[in-house]
């Protein structure tokens, strides 16, 4: 091949390059130019649309004067042209001179909007001025050089300023119409995304699941707003509900004339210290419990609880010297004397009182006397051992179901003892009484074969079958069955620290009667296990005489240490003014006339010193004495709470006695355990897992107060805590069908903050 053809085959591709750079910038060219027309065109356009718009105003009026025409001359044109030969006369008689034209008082019946100044001789626009315009007739227009006339005033009437002022505050307050009906609709639709993470926050799912539950309730036919379904906006939701349920129970707790607050402090999974508060308070005359607050501890001592709680009040208005009482549990720091919290609280409330919670200390008094009998130390060393045989291993609790099956018993799980628990060694205890003839005959198997290596199945079975272990182990059952019982009555809501010494006599009184006697009366479980080892039922144990004597020094070294420990933690003289209150059960009034007259003056007298800022002494003993009567004729068959109820609530009784009223509205708010701030922390460790343990803390205390204070979904007002998140920030009405778009960019949602986790 020549050198010529070579050549002209390698400029080839060169060629093409070049051509095809060329039609590049051909079309770049083009664009340019359709770019070019295009903003050519647009501007065209506008400028025609401005010109139709005024052609059109002025078409308005024109198409007015041709119907007029047509019509005739109406009855407002009659009106003008004697207006304007009132104007020609007046005129005429002042001087033919045109420039001394007076402006005619009869023009502001038309033009209501005209404000003449006889002293400047200007007029005024007060729609104008309204609006802001910047026309002569707002700064004030003078007499014209040919003088006034009407058609001056017509021709402003129908200038572009003028018929703007008119028209902005009409289209502005059809705007806002047109807004708050997009927003209403909206409204609805962003309430059910509200309702959704109500659902979450109540059942104590990660608000992280809310975006999922949002696309779930749309796939099944409800309209959802395609915004606001992202975590940020959930969280904001959360915030708006929490804020509304804080804010009802201020309102409320602000209306209580006396109040009372329950605090405990503990630490969350996440090594952080948390104070949390519950207040007991009236609300039209009824007592309320609830959460209040979860409060951050930097610092776990006295005065920076105090200083927290005294800071959260202050923020919130809530004027904290109407606190007639603080409970809490028996720790130095909450009650100590000198500097615990009580102490300082005192110093802003002098009406306050400290209160030891009663579930605390019945569980001090009885884990404090199980420790002075070694042998029942023993005992539930052994309990613990068998919880802790069973959890580690499913294929022992299938052939521990096995032996149930056998006996045809119910299959029983064994129950962990919890030192923080009060009923858990009751629980613990029992579980292995209902299932101690199953157990024996597993670990009597478990010994006997290749399964225990260690011999831990041989120690146990040895215990098992031990008849002092056995016999003590059925005595705890009964006897920690009736101290769990005055446990439980503690833990009831409502009740009054003047009711707690009653009870506790009567639990002292069957222990007494019972355990404390020449000679022992069993209680049901060891009188079922004796009759069973009697007739053969549990062929491992026999009845031994000196081990039965053994346990009986044991029991009564035991139960004499609980009631010891009961008195001391429950005395008779324990609070004064707490004891003072006891004059209104209406059981307790003395049925002689003579004793009756001086009954309960000495302790009115001590309620009058405590609280002699609210009541007057004299008028209290006063009211005292017409009142016991009334008692003794109308009210003695009911209970203290219910006599208190009707001092609080009978128009009749406040009116007659005015200061025995407001010591029942203080003595209504005492609330004589802290078992709700237990049950608070219990919610909190619930919500807070090991799943969730990055939640931050005022995350945590916004879902704490919905799951205690929310309530059913369908008695929550959404309407009102809509109304909170909307006006939280500036928002704008949102589409509720939803866009046009891919799957991929409608999952995403703009006003979410991605950083955000839910915790």
């Amino acid at each position: 091949m020549s050198a010529t053809g070579r050549a002209s085959k390698l400029s080839h591709p060169r060629q093409q390059q070049q051509e095809q750079e060329f039609e590049a910038k051909l079309r770049l060219d083009h664009s340019c130019i359709y770019d070019v027309a295009f903003i050519y065109i647009f501007y065209i356009t506008s400028v025609v649309v401005k010109l139709v718009w005024r052609a059109y105003g002025a078409l308005n009026v024109g198409s007015d004067s041709c119907k007029a025409s047509k019509k005739g001359i109406s009855s407002s044109e009659k009106e003008e042209e004697d207006d304007d030969e009132e104007e020609i006369e007046q005129n005429s008689l002042v001087s033919s001179d045109s420039s001394t034209r007076k402006f005619l008082s009869t023009w502001q019946k038309k033009f209501d909007w005209a404000q003449y100044d006889e002293e400047k001789d200007t007029v005024t626009c007060s729609v104008c001025a309204k609006a802001s315009k910047t026309n002569d007739y707002v700064r004030g227009k003078s007499r014209p050089g040919k003088g006034w006339r009407k058609e001056y005033l017509n021709r402003h009437r129908l200038s572009v300023d003028h018929r703007n002022a008119i028209a902005e505050p009409l289209m502005a307050v059809q705007a806002r119409q047109v807004y708050d009906q997009v927003l209403s609709e909206s409204g609805k639709e962003t309430i059910l995304l509200m309702k959704n993470v109500y659902f979450l926050a109540r059942e104590c799912i990660a608000v992280l699941k809310a975006k999922k539950l949002h696309k779930h309730v749309q796939e099944l036919g409800c309209k959802v707003p395609t915004s606001h379904q992202g975590l940020y906006s959930s969280w904001e939701f959360v915030s708006a509900i929490s804020q509304h349920l804080e804010q009802d129970l201020l309102k409320q707790l602000k209306s209580s004339p006396f109040f009372s607050l329950i605090g405990d402090e503990s630490t969350d999974i996440a090594v952080q210290k948390n104070l949390i508060l519950y207040v007991k308070y009236l609300c039209e005359g009824q007592v309320h419990l609830g959460f209040l607050k979860l409060l951050k501890l930097e610092r776990a001592d006295a005065t920076h609880i105090y200083e927290s709680i005294v800071n959260y009040f202050a923020e919130n208005h809530v004027d904290i010297s109407r606190m007639v009482m603080w409970t809490s549990d028996g720790a130095e720091v909450m009650l100590g004397k000198y500097g615990g919290v009580q102490a300082k609280l005192k110093t802003v409330s002098p009406l306050m009182i400290e209160f030891h919670c009663i579930a605390h200390r019945e569980a001090l008094a009885v884990s404090q006397a199980t420790t002075t009998v070694q042998y029942f130390t023993k005992v539930e060393n052994v309990v613990k051992s068998l919880y802790s045989y069973f959890s580690r291993s499913s294929t022992r609790y299938e052939r521990l179901n096995a032996i149930f099956a056998v006996l045809q018993q119910k299959s029983v799980r064994l129950k962990k003892v919890f030192d923080v628990r009060w009923l858990s060694r009751k629980e613990a205890v029992e579980a292995v009484v209902k299932s101690y003839s199953a157990l024996t005959l597993f670990f009597g198997e478990e010994s006997e074969s290749d399964r225990d290596p260690t011999g831990t199945a041989r120690g146990l079975y040895k215990s098992l079958t031990d008849y002092r272990f056995a016999l003590t182990l059925h005595f705890l059952k009964d006897v920690l069955t009736t101290l769990c019982e005055l446990n439980k009555y503690f833990q009831i809501a409502g009740i009054h620290p003047s009711d707690v010494h009653e009870k506790v006599s009567t639990t002292i009184g069957v222990l007494e009667s019972r355990y404390l006697q020449q000679e022992i009366h069993w209680g049901f479980s060891v009188d079922k296990f004796l009759q069973a080892i009697e007739s053969g039922v549990v062929p491992e144990l026999t009845i031994n005489r000196s081990k039965t004597e053994l346990v009986e020094k044991d029991v009564q070294k035991f139960v004499t240490k609980v009631i010891m420990n009961l008195q001391a933690r429950f005395p008779e003289t324990e609070k004064p003014i707490i004891k003072a209150f006891d004059i209104f059960p209406p059981s307790k009034l003395p049925l002689d006339n003579s004793e009756l007259a001086t009954y309960g003056d000495t302790e009115l007298l001590l309620l009058c010193s405590k609280y002699r800022s609210k009541v007057d002494e004299e008028a209290v003993l006063t009211e005292w004495d017409g009142f016991k009567q009334n008692m003794k004729n109308n009210f003695i068959s009911i209970t203290m709470a219910e006599l208190l109820d009707h001092l609080v609530n009978t128009d009749s009784l406040k009116l007659q006695y005015p200061n025995l009223s407001i010591l029942a509205q203080i003595v209504l708010v005492f609330p004589a355990s802290s078992v709700d701030c237990e049950r608070g922390f219990s919610t909190q460790n619930h919500i807070k897992s090991k799943l969730r343990n990055r939640l931050g803390h005022l995350h945590l205390d916004m879902l704490l107060r919905i799951r205690l204070l929310g309530g059913p979904q369908e008695q929550f007002s959404f309407q009102q805590a809509y109304q909170i998140w909307l006006h939280s920030k500036k928002r704008r009405s949102r589409p509720i069908e939803p866009p046009s778009g891919t799957e991929d960019e409608l999952e995403s949602d703009s006003s979410d903050n991605n950083d955000i986790m839910d915790m």
